[in-house]
């Protein structure tokens, strides 16, 4: 009788010592829209509800950021919850394929209005949108959904208030005229404040691996100013310009934009985003509060948009969509022809691709599904084409034959 006793005391004991983990909610439905609901939703200028997350919510909640990129969610959401955030998978069933993300959120009913961060788990460009003013720089927030879901990219970082919400200035250098007389950067403005959730992912991304920050930004375009200012935070010119690219993409698209490039044109000293705190990080200031970066790595990108061209409604973002597209390549293909080169284009059809080549050598093909199965494997002919399975990510691979030079290695996905 002793020992059946000692045994359910021991049951009991282990059963009360289970933490139990709150699972991560599954939504269904239009990413986009869920996303406009939130950001027309954000706490408004001079409500003075936003207040800087405490020491101990930026680490559970950088833990959790860690995780969602390693994949881990049921690790991610035991960091966020225990400052008022959780994990979600959304199922985005818009098109034809559903296609799932992750988010980081407030809870419902939280009130810790720090912002939100969406990733896609098997996007092709290594960017990340971030939306420090969603709704003071009027449409970014929508401009950068819609350019989320359209370009591909890993993640979307959007603010939780207006920039103007707290009343509370910043430590961080800099001033603005933009909540009124010329003054410090409030607390909200967390593209200025080094204690934000804003700031801490992007350290979490930027140690991650994540290549580019591309920062949308919106200004009231006077008589002289053009249509573009685009900055990587410094006056120097990195190694690798990616602003040049999105400068002579977007040029390619329209000449008749007009550009100040903060780098190139040095006597222009308006919106230079010196004073960004993201930027100051990623272009490794020691002192991203106070101390503007010297160095340029070109991981950063601002971009101050004129509202007419660009931020006004979906053809805008959707030039926007172009120019970056031109600047940062992508490894999908999906239901398009792609020209990888002038002598190799990959074609793609509802249900089939081919693989066009001009030059004198053989190519070998190797297709595989993301389950490790191959497809296909051997050598191309030019009238050949390639059935593919529906509804799964494929990997496609294409090599000089002879030499085994890679050619093209991309994703592909037919709804």
């Amino acid at each position: 009788m002793a020992v059946k006793q000692l045994s359910k005391f021991f049951v009991v004991l282990f059963v009360l010592a289970v933490e139990y983990l709150p699972a991560q909610r599954v939504l269904f439905g239009h990413l986009r829209a869920y996303l406009e609901d939130y950001i027309l939703t954000l706490p408004v200028a001079g409500s003075n509800v936003y207040h800087d997350p405490d020491p101990d919510d930026l680490v559970r909640l950088g833990m959790a950021v860690d995780q969602i990129v390693a994949g881990n969610l049921t690790d991610a959401q035991a960091h966020a919850t225990a400052s008022g955030y959780e994990v979600i998978r959304y199922i985005d069933n818009s098109s034809t394929s559903n296609r799932e993300f992750w988010g980081l959120q407030p809870q419902p009913g939280s009130t810790n209005y720090w912002g939100v961060l969406f990733w896609n788990p098997v996007a092709c460009r290594n960017i990340v949108l971030q939306c420090p003013h969603p709704r003071f720089d009027s449409n970014t927030g929508l401009e950068g959904t819609y350019l989320f879901l359209n370009l591909d990219v890993k993640g979307l970082m959007i603010s939780g208030t207006h920039r103007c919400n707290s009343i509370a200035p910043t430590a961080c250098s800099g001033s603005t005229t933009a909540c009124g007389s010329n003054a410090a950067y409030r607390i909200s403005d967390i593209a200025h404040n080094d204690q934000s959730l804003f700031q801490r992912m992007t350290v979490s991304l930027s140690a991650f691996g994540v290549d580019y920050f591309i920062q949308l930004h919106g200004f009231a375009k006077s008589s002289g100013d053009p249509n573009l200012i685009i900055s990587n935070g410094t006056r120097t010119t990195p190694e690798d310009d990616p602003i040049a690219r999105l400068r002579d993409g977007l040029y390619a698209i329209d000449p008749q934009l007009t550009f100040k490039i903060v780098h190139i044109h040095t006597d222009w000293t308006k919106l230079t985003a010196f004073t960004n705190t993201q930027g100051r990080y990623l272009n490794e200031s020691e002192e991203p509060c106070s101390r503007n970066a010297t160095t340029a790595t070109g991981r950063f990108i601002h971009i101050e948009q004129e509202y007419d061209r660009f931020r006004k409604d979906e053809a805008g973002w959707d030039l926007m969509r172009e120019g970056l597209e031109s600047a940062f390549t992508c490894a999908v293909v999906a239901n398009h022809s792609l020209s990888m080169s002038p002598l190799l284009q990959i074609h793609i059809l509802p249900d089939r691709l081919q693989i066009v080549y001009g030059g004198d050598l053989p190519l070998r093909i190797t297709i595989a599904t993301a389950d490790g199965r191959i497809w296909y494997a051997g050598r191309n002919s030019q009238d050949q084409f390639y059935f593919l399975p529906h509804g799964v990510m494929c990997f496609l691979v294409v090599r000089d034959w002879e030499q085994g030079t890679l050619l093209a290695q991309k994703k592909i996905f037919l709804p």
